[in-house]
């Protein structure tokens, strides 16, 4: 298992403490105030979850930067590979369908020859209308990488799914989709098992 970065944990914390309504098992995502966590905002997203598809909302400049690509009102599935949308969009619906939280360790390869292992913390929020669902996505490097030049801005990104992910209990227990072991209220599983 992994050890999480300062940072998700941060983010983990300030969801916890936002206000809930009408008995909600989740924060709204308009209790969520960018005052509170500024130096997050560079790498945090919010998305829109619907059907088979993820509306982005807001992409932080270093999201911005990683996929030269503008994502806000696009849907982020078009920046991910072919390969990885289902993958993708199973994490983001057991997020908000349970709700849990998820911490994952992602290595990414852009089409332009950067390669980064990226820490993708991931909280669900509800929206203003029964049943809008959000996630928000901090996106953390979590250590060097290389850039090779070239490429095609926007491009699709190649990532490595196949780690283990941390659930985060947010209150009705974390998916059992495989044997694994609690630690600091996270299980750890392979996430390649689930799909």
């Amino acid at each position: 298992m992994f050890k999480r970065t300062p940072k998700s944990m941060f983010l983990e914390r300030i969801w916890r403490d936002l206000p809930r309504e009408n008995r909600r098992d989740m924060p709204f995502r308009n209790a969520l105030k960018a005052n509170r966590i500024p130096d997050l905002i560079p790498d945090l997203s919010v998305a829109k979850l619907l059907d088979d598809s993820v509306q982005v909302i807001m992409a932080g400049t270093n999201v911005t930067a990683r996929l030269e690509a503008e994502t806000a009102g696009k849907d982020y599935m078009q920046f991910v590979s072919a390969a990885q949308r289902q993958d993708v969009l199973t994490t983001l619906q057991l997020v908000c369908g349970m709700p849990v939280g998820a911490c994952l360790q992602i290595r990414s390869s852009y089409h332009r020859g950067y390669d980064q292992t990226v820490e993708v913390t991931i909280l669900p929020l509800a929206g203003l209308q029964f049943p809008d669902v959000y996630v928000m996505a901090l996106s953390v490097p979590i250590d060097g990488s290389r850039d090779m030049q070239g490429g095609v801005r926007g491009a699709p990104v190649a990532a490595d799914w196949s780690g283990p992910v941390q659930w985060m209990d947010l209150g009705r227990g974390v998916p059992q989709l495989d044997s694994g072991t609690q630690t600091d209220s996270a299980y750890s599983l392979d996430i390649s098992k689930m799909f």
